[in-house]
């Protein structure tokens, strides 16, 4: 029987059993243009193509089951034939033609995406957007990554909610800025920890992001990538250990260092100082009993004093630079104070000294120590590199903490550039870090550098 073809749905065409199109519809015409009544389809179709349309139009005819199918590629596109099993009564049968190009280049993309996420480390996982409250919102994705991860495998996973790989050790706080976040609408990304299948705890980096809706009819989701940090974690951790392993040795080594120094300035200001004191005293007498020698003679005698009483200026000079006595006798502050006077006097510095601690100084001990370190090297750097002229420190102590901020009005540097430029800075942090202060560097080219250094008043440094 033969049906109107303008009647029937979709491209359809009518060819005889050489292949040969009787009649098509508009909408094959429209198809494309080169289907044409009278034309064969073996001008049209690719040899397979052509193959397949030769057995299914020789096919014996049919009144039970699904129409002949076949799929074949023209040029770019490609399209699905669908023969009909019974054939007219003239021989012809009718073709439906479909172009199906776009829906296989959308089914390979969703093969190869599936594919893509199969192999991901991470966990992906899409959820919707609503309930935020419990039980939460329902897993609708999740990728195979999770049961890598977890040990939960996907088909246990979707319909619930994500809550599902908390726990007891679930940070409270990031949980709720996740939550705000989400009500927001805006990405966020948090770590956490979270639990496996059976229980064991791991560090879980999440990243969370809203896939908003193209039009109102839609739903909204979120889409979050998680990855198991727990190696990075432990790294971290032993880095840090070995951090605060190194820097106990670091305090180590500068107490002894301390120590050494301490007892060098002693032994030359008590043995060295005071045997060169004697030399003088009885050169002195020397002089005084031989007043009949001859005056050049007399005169070389004094040189000699003058020399040996220079010796014993130096000696003092050298004690205290290695170690004052009075840090140990009278605490940071008064030595500050002396030795700042002994920075002007030699480098031609304005020093403006502010002290704001009530009554005496309570500095002593480590945090003495520190503080007159962390001095000694702003000043000795002031003087060989800013070119300062002036030179203002600030010195408070609280009740708990003591703070130092030192400014000059050098040529400054910049901060970004310092990595070559020595140890100074370095040694000045370390020795912050081993007490548990803080210290600020501000600096700019030509404005000077302002170091800020805030140490707890009782040394609580390494143990």
């Amino acid at each position: 029987m033969i049906m109107p073809i303008e009647t029937l749905p979709g491209a359809m065409l009518r060819v005889d059993p050489k292949g040969r199109i009787c009649e098509l519809n508009n909408a094959g015409q429209q198809l494309d243009g080169r289907l044409q009544a009278g034309d064969s389809l073996a001008g049209w179709l690719d040899a397979s193509g052509l193959e397949a349309l030769e057995r299914c139009l020789a096919s014996r005819n049919s009144t039970e089951g699904a129409p002949l199918e076949f799929e074949a590629c023209v040029e770019q596109r490609r399209y699905r034939l669908a023969v009909a099993r019974l054939a007219c009564l003239d021989g012809s049968r009718y073709i439906q033609i479909t172009d199906i190009t776009d829906y296989r280049a959308l089914s390979e993309n969703q093969r190869l995406l599936q594919a893509c996420m199969a192999q991901v480390h991470d966990v992906i996982i899409i959820t919707e957007s609503t309930p935020l409250d419990a039980p939460g919102p329902r897993i609708i994705y999740v990728n195979e990554a999770v049961q890598r991860m977890t040990g939960y495998p996907p088909h246990e996973v979707l319909g619930r909610s994500p809550r599902l790989f908390q726990g007891p050790d679930t940070d409270p706080k990031a949980l709720r800025r996740i939550r705000q976040a989400l009500e927001a609408r805006r990405p966020v990304k948090e770590i956490v920890v979270n639990y496996c299948k059976d229980g064991l705890p791991f560090w879980n980096e999440i990243e969370i992001v809203p896939i908003p809706a193209s039009d109102a009819r839609e739903k909204t989701y979120f889409a979050s990538i998680q990855r198991d940090i727990s190696q990075a974690k432990q790294r971290e951790a032993e880095l840090r250990y070995s951090q605060e392993e190194l820097r106990r040795l670091s305090q180590a080594q500068e107490e002894v260092l301390e120590q050494e120094r301490r007892r060098i300035a002693r032994d030359l200001h008590d043995e060295l100082g005071q045997t060169l004191t004697a030399l003088k005293l009885r050169l002195a007498l020397a002089v005084n009993a031989l007043k009949e020698l001859p005056s050049d003679q007399l005169k070389r005698l004094m040189t000699v004093i003058e020399s040996v009483d220079g010796a014993v200026e130096k000696v003092r000079e050298i004690s205290s630079n290695l170690r004052p006595p009075m840090l140990d006798d009278l605490g940071f502050e008064a030595t500050a104070d002396w030795f700042l006077d002994r920075c002007a006097g030699r480098d031609g510095l304005e020093i403006d000294w502010q002290s704001e601690s009530a009554g005496e100084g309570r500095v002593r001990g480590e945090v003495a120590t520190a503080l007159f370190r962390i001095l000694q090297e702003c000043m000795t750097n002031i003087s060989r590199h800013s070119r300062a002229s002036k030179v203002a420190i600030k010195y408070r102590e609280g009740d708990d903490t003591v703070r130092m901020e030192i400014h000059d009005d050098g040529r400054g540097f910049d901060p970004g550039q310092t990595k070559n430029s020595g140890f100074g800075l370095v040694g000045i942090r370390e020795r912050v870090a081993m007490l548990n202060g803080g210290l600020v560097v501000e600096s700019a080219i030509g404005k000077g550098v302002r170091i800020r250094v805030e140490l707890p008043l009782e040394g609580k440094g390494y143990d």
